[in-house]
């Protein structure tokens, strides 16, 4: 099976037909954010991370909001 510059199995694309929808999905979502991240010239887990923190931060407020309450 060929290998990838990390040495991992590569899939060749005539076997991607036979894997299950979910896996499709969960690779349209990495490809999105591996562009995105590109776009904004960070790793997709940086870009997580600022997505989960401003989420997090929408949510529960900053501590600001909390410290003149």
């Amino acid at each position: 099976m060929p290998r990838t510059r990390m040495g991992r199995p590569r899939i060749p694309r005539t076997d991607l037909k036979d894997l299950p929808e979910k896996f499709y999905a969960d690779k349209r979502t990495s490809d999105a954010l591996t562009v995105l991240a590109r776009r904004h010239k960070l790793s997709k887990s940086s870009l997580i991370r600022m997505v989960l923190a401003k989420y997090i931060d929408d949510e529960l407020g900053s501590d600001d909001d909390n410290l003149a309450a």
